[in-house]
């Protein structure tokens, strides 16, 4: 999980009330995350707050009993025979007044919070590049448009076969924002541990670059995956990975079974992208983690959008 993690930690990273960075500009390593997550912090009277601590995210309104609230012991049970008629009435307290104002922990509610508190601040630096949260945003958009002109959306299976760079964070995003369930594929597994992950995690579409490091994918993927090599690009059909319908390749170059990623490939409206963001809920699954495999085989760890945002609120602060 630790590139999907950094990318909804690196959200944190700005987010709040921030001293002044020797350069002028508030940075990660002068903001007060617990300021900083204010406007999701766990209310702990359940009372008055539709929070509460589950992974699930927001809960249905919790009722509270006051002390005239009837109670039914044996002793007050009717006698047996004919029905009686009996009224009991519980007195409810319920808060709807933040339902409307307050945010939702997904990733699309965090990354736009960011965006427009941060614009353009540096979200993410690599060894070869430096972008903005503003630029992110624009990226990740129209990868999300991309993703869902091709019929992805809530609960498709998105795997991603991408070293740690600028790319994966692209598309872990753009899958988050549609509703998806991303699947990172390490980059070390051997063809047989990437054909497993892909049928045991039934991923519909793989992302990749064409090359990762000295690995040439679509080699890596005709070992793995036997018949791949006389298929055809958007209509894969395969009895090893019966759910993958497409490999998506991000660069140029590539094999008559891959699909391109291109920028004049039609892309869904901006408007459709807004209200399905609208549509994720902190429920909605986001991420499948493998383990290691070190000890048996890899097995897929399920995370929610709520799940995420929240474990990787206090993150900043931890490592400041």
């Amino acid at each position: 999980m630790r590139s999907a993690a950094f990318a909804s930690t690196a959200l944190f990273a700005e987010v709040g009330t921030a001293t002044q960075h020797p350069s002028g500009h508030p940075g990660p390593t002068s903001v007060h995350s617990s300021a900083a997550w204010q406007w999701l912090t766990l209310a702990t009277n359940s009372s008055n707050s539709r929070w509460t601590s589950s992974a699930l995210g927001p809960q249905a309104d919790t009722p509270t009993l006051t002390n005239e609230t009837p109670r039914i012991s044996r002793n007050t049970l009717p006698p047996r025979g004919p029905p009686v008629a009996h009224s009991y009435t519980a007195a409810v307290s319920v808060d709807r007044t933040t339902e409307a104002t307050e945010p939702r922990p997904t990733i699309p509610t965090l990354l736009a919070r960011a965006v427009a508190q941060f614009g353009e601040h540096t979200y993410l630096i690599t060894p070869t590049e430096r972008i903005s949260y503003r630029e992110i945003d624009r990226r990740s958009a129209r990868a999300a448009r991309w993703l869902l002109h091709r019929g992805a959306g809530k609960g498709t299976r998105v795997g991603l076969f991408f070293p740690n760079d600028i790319d994966f964070v692209v598309w872990w995003l753009a899958a988050a924002r549609v509703g998806a369930l991303v699947v990172p594929l390490s980059t070390l597994y051997a063809p047989a541990e990437i054909a497993k992950v892909l049928r045991l995690a039934d991923v519909a579409l793989l992302i990749t670059p064409p090359r990762v490091l000295t690995i040439d994918v679509a080699q890596r993927l005709e070992a793995a995956l036997p018949g791949l090599a006389g298929q055809q690009a958007g209509r894969l059909s395969l009895p090893a990975v019966p759910y993958l319908r497409d490999i998506v390749f991000t660069g140029p170059g590539g094999p008559a079974w891959a699909g391109r990623y291109s920028d004049t490939d039609p892309l869904a409206p901006q408007e459709i992208l807004a209200a399905v963001e609208n549509e994720v809920s902190p429920a909605d699954l986001v991420v499948m983690v493998h383990t290691s495999g070190s000890t048996a085989d890899p097995k897929g760890v399920l995370h929610t959008h709520g799940t995420v945002v929240r474990q990787t609120s206090t993150w900043p602060e931890a490592t400041a």
